[in-house]
């Protein structure tokens, strides 16, 4: 109320032009001023506008309850606002159908409860064309009767219902919604997301109505158990589909899609930059032949790959004609327990074209180990045709069963990577004593010539005696690094955690940490690295302090030397 008494005191007539004016008068003036921007920047739809998007949260109620309250002030308000409101839907699609119709549930799920007529069309039209971005999932969503949707096909007006949809993104989608696709796939939609479809939808084909457009596609897996494989009605359609995929940048297809026909076909493609073949819960089938060929001048825009072979010799899979320099991101999975000589032959292949890889990404199921003692230098020569990507930032290498490496292996991997980022090897698995032969003086080779390392993951057995101790000039780069040792072998908390005081700057973090696999914490093995990290952090304390005491005790001496220096001068 007072500053609308201030804005319509601001209002009366002026006084004369020779009366000075007062404090009060200039207070009152700016405040009214204020007052008219604040009121004009809700009269700007374009302001309205970026003040909207700001709200716009689809996962917080709180956020979309805020614009539909601005949607309802007044009619310069509501465009802008239900334009931002209605841009993104999330999960639930019922108020978004109920505006075409009251919606109430019948015998077979929600229906609508009277006929569509031309007037609901035309209000519900209004909404769906500031429809941008759609993400739903049957099972959790779509509890609709199957009719619902033949109604709306079969009522609809001749024209596109969502004509600014661009990003479509669902889950376990059933046969029953085939007839929704008609309505939302269009010539214009860039990104489709679709995961767990249930046969006998017949997604690819309907896929096809947008194809021209997309430019990121990501199919997950469609089968709902690991009896069923591809069929060959849904192998024709991929093979229909992937020629018209003419701007496609990213594309997501289970593995046991990518067939030797699909794959070649895919090498076509001019602006695909990113490849994934997802896990699948399927294997190849005998039926489907499936190999791997990077041709020359294929690919010409390829920067990352990610596959899964499931082969017991996944190099024989595995074919590059030409060297890519686009390519630098690389992740390979091994399904089938593969051999070390297989699986080496592999990265020979591999390094040997693709020698731009800056992050690479193996998952394994290879088995290691002779008569049940690890083999080191097996491992290594897997490895070892890796060491020609001078480039590697990111390393990750996860096997279901434990790999041993020694320390000069690791001393070799660091000289080769000085680039290195971030290093992990089998960070998830847990190591028993005597199936790994690193010790902490690993560590060092990392500290020395991996300069940029902020993240390092790998077991250790920490019960043997490392062969190297820190020197003081040893120290990780990265104030910030994180060390994590993985539930390591460990019998003396004291020494492990003095060494690693030695390395690990005091800003950083040492850790154990195992992934998704955790053992009991009641563990003496878990007490002792508890015991490790408070430790760590107590030296690293003692230490500060003791640098902090020797500066304070030099300035001390500096002070007193200079009071001694000018007491002789005044002296003489």
């Amino acid at each position: 109320m007072q500053e609308m008494a201030e804005a319509a005191y601001s209002l009366a007539p002026s006084a004369s032009s020779h009366t000075l004016a007062s404090p009060l008068n200039i207070h009152v003036t700016q405040r009214s001023h204020a007052c008219r921007a604040s009121t004009e920047v809700w009269r700007i739809p374009e302001l309205v506008t970026l003040i909207a998007s700001e709200c716009l949260a689809p996962w917080d109620k709180s956020a979309l309850a805020a614009l539909a309250c601005l949607a309802r002030v007044n009619k310069i308000t509501s465009s802008p606002a239900l334009s931002v409101l209605y841009s993104d839907i999330r999960g639930n699609l019922l108020n978004l159908l109920s505006i075409l119709s009251p919606i109430a549930p019948s015998d077979s799920g929600l229906a609508f409860t009277r006929p569509l007529e031309k007037p609901d069309w035309n209000r519900f039209l209004k909404y769906t064309r500031l429809v941008k971005k759609i993400k739903f999932s049957h099972k959790k969503d779509f509890v609709y009767a199957p009719e619902i949707f033949s109604v709306m096909d079969a009522s609809r007006p001749s024209i596109i219902l969502f004509p600014s949809l661009r990003s479509l993104s669902g889950r376990n989608l059933s046969p029953s919604m085939e007839q929704m696709y008609r309505f939302l796939f269009n010539l214009g939609m860039v990104c489709l997301d679709v995961d767990r479809w249930t046969p006998p939808l017949r997604l690819l084909q309907n896929i096809r109505m947008t194809s021209h457009s997309l430019k990121k596609l990501e199919l997950g897996d469609p089968f709902p158990n690991q009896s069923t494989g591809l069929d060959l009605l849904t192998h024709n359609e991929l093979i229909a589909l992937v020629p018209e995929l003419v701007l496609i940048e990213d594309i997501s297809i289970p593995s046991s899609f990518v067939t030797t026909v699909v794959f070649d076909m895919l090498c076509q493609k001019k602006h695909l930059r990113n490849l994934r073949a997802s896990h699948s819960n399927v294997p190849h089938k005998d039926s489907f032949e499936y190999t791997y060929t990077f041709p020359q001048f294929g690919f010409p825009s390829l920067q990352s790959v990610a596959m899964r072979d499931q082969s017991t010799e996944p190099h024989r899979h595995l074919s590059i004609y030409t060297e890519n320099p686009t390519l630098t991101s690389f992740e390979i999975s091994f399904g089938g327990h593969p051999n070390l000589r297989s699986v080496q032959e592999y990265m020979t292949t591999l390094s040997s074209m693709f020698t731009g890889i800056q992050d690479l990404t193996i998952w394994g199921n290879v088995r290691t180990e002779v008569n049940g003692i690890p083999n080191s230098s097996g491992v290594f020569s897997m490895l070892r045709p890796l060491l020609f990507l001078p480039r590697m930032r990111y390393f990750c290498l996860d096997n279901v069963c434990p790999m041993s490496l020694e320390d000069h292996h690791i001393d070799e991997i660091a000289r080769a990577w000085p680039a290195l980022e971030y290093f992990s090897f089998c960070g998830e698995i847990p190591y028993r004593a005597g199936q790994t032969q690193l010790t902490l003086s690993c560590l060092l080779s990392f500290a020395e010539h991996c300069r940029d390392l902020d993240s390092l993951t790998l077991a250790i057995d920490a019960c043997l005696p490392p062969p190297r101790s820190p020197k003081d000039p040893t120290l990780f780069a990265s104030p910030d690094i994180t060390v994590n040792l993985a539930y390591s072998p460990i019998n003396d908390p004291s020494s492990v955690a003095f060494f690693l005081a030695d390395v690990v700057p005091r800003t950083g973090t040492v850790t154990f940490e195992l992934g998704n696999i955790w053992a009991s914490f009641e563990s003496p093995r878990v007490k002792k690295w508890e015991e490790v990290e408070v430790l760590v952090k107590k030296i690293h304390k003692a230490s500060a302090r003791a640098v902090r005491r020797e500066v304070e005790d030099s300035s001390v001496s500096d002070r007193n030397s200079m009071y001694a220096s000018s007491d002789t001068d005044s002296d003489d």
